[in-house]
């Protein structure tokens, strides 16, 4: 059973409730997304804290709703108070409806380079909670978090540098990661946004920076959206991965160019091959939906249907043929009927063969070798590439 998160009910529930900083989750709505398998919950080290994050089964479905697209690195005590404001999630252009480029707000947005890091969330941390600390949007213990709270400390970074009624979130850089853009020697931390608790507003992240005397998110002028996508479709993958845009009315949306996305296929190395073997083994592919970008769901779904399907056929059809098998008594011409029927048809052979000796399982393993891609060469598929 995933560990539930016991908080007190407030007023205003539903998908549609407002969350935003100072309130509690309702404890009935966020435990049944928890149950569900929708949001993790984890707990810190040593204090009463605790981080919400959605899992790779929303990714999967696109099972999203205020809660699932808020839980993002979403940190609460043991009362249920909402003690930060992280991004919530936020999507590409053109993966939702609203995002599409005719259904964007008629303006030109903030536009800031999208970093190739892990996303750093600054909290309130250490063993007595008064030290600086950076979690990451699923843990406080990772070592990209470990990592980056040792940068702030050896920096000399205590609370009092930070404005405590505001989330500021960060990109995480340092060699050992795995990341497509190329930054060579680069290790730090580069402010992304600051946002207040109340969500009613965010600071300028360059100033802010500044003060800091840290690395921010470079921004970028352009007269329209076409002309930034037109400018990071000629750059490569390695000197850039894309651009967030920034709406007057909060709404963020993330533009990657196609040779990031190719270059990001070829480092993770996923192939049919790795979605088959996890279809035929586990029976699902949420290890493999763990660690792909969004923008890959796409590929990997359809790869994921197209061979549940072809096993289900194969299945229906020598389950078809063992059923008929069945009704011959003599076990000699029970044979000489499936290899009649399967003479155009030997891959149906081995499945019917278990199925009529009540071998499911065994049929079932039969039935995926059937379909196993026929190399593990990355295919991209049409727009995917």
């Amino acid at each position: 059973m995933a560990k539930r998160y016991m908080t007190e009910n407030v007023a205003g529930t539903g998908a549609n409730m407002s969350m935003s900083a100072n309130m509690k989750m309702d404890r009935d709505e966020l435990n049944k997304r928890i149950d569900s398998g929708l949001i993790t919950v984890r707990k810190h080290p040593f204090l009463d804290l605790y981080i919400c994050n959605y899992t790779a089964r929303t990714q999967h479905d696109g099972l999203w709703d205020e809660y699932t697209e808020r839980c993002r690195g979403l940190i609460m005590d043991g009362n249920g108070n909402i003690l930060n404001n992280p991004f919530r999630k936020f999507f590409n252009i053109g993966e939702k409806e609203y995002t599409k480029i005719e259904n964007l707000p008629a303006e030109v947005p903030n536009m800031t380079e999208k970093l190739d890091g892990m996303l750093g969330i600054l909290y309130e941390g250490g063993e007595k909670g008064d030290e600086v600390a950076v979690s990451t949007r699923g843990t406080f213990d990772s070592p990209y978090a470990e990592w980056a709270t040792n940068w702030l400390r050896s920096k000399g970074f205590t609370l009092d540098d930070f404005k405590r009624e505001y989330t500021y979130l960060w990109e995480i850089i340092f060699p050992g990661s795995k990341n497509v853009v190329n930054y060579g020697s680069r290790s730090e931390l580069v402010l992304l946004a600051v946002r207040s608790n109340d969500n009613s507003h965010e600071l300028d992240h360059v100033k802010e920076a500044k003060e800091l005397g840290v690395a921010y998110a470079k921004e970028y002028s352009f007269d329209c959206v076409d002309s930034a996508l037109k400018y990071i479709e000629k750059r490569r993958g390695t000197e850039s991965e894309g651009f967030v845009f920034k709406y007057s009315n909060g709404l963020r949306v993330k533009m990657k160019s196609s040779d990031y996305k190719r270059l990001h296929k070829l480092l993770t190395g996923l192939s049919a091959r790795d979605i088959w073997r996890s279809l035929r083994d586990v029976g699902n592919v949420n290890d493999i939906i763990e660690h792909v970008p969004d923008e890959f769901f796409k590929w990997v779904n359809s790869v994921e249907m197209e061979l549940k399907v072809s096993q289900m056929e194969i299945m229906k059809d020598a389950l078809d043929i063992a059923l008929e098998a069945k009704k011959i008594e003599n076990r000699i011409d029970q044979a000489s009927f499936i290899m009649e029927n399967t003479a155009n048809k030997e891959h149906l052979r081995g499945v019917t063969f278990s199925l009529l000796d009540g071998r499911v399982d065994r049929a079932q393993h039969t039935a995926w070798q059937r379909v196993k891609p026929s190399g593990d060469t990355f295919r991209a598929i049409g727009e995917e590439i």
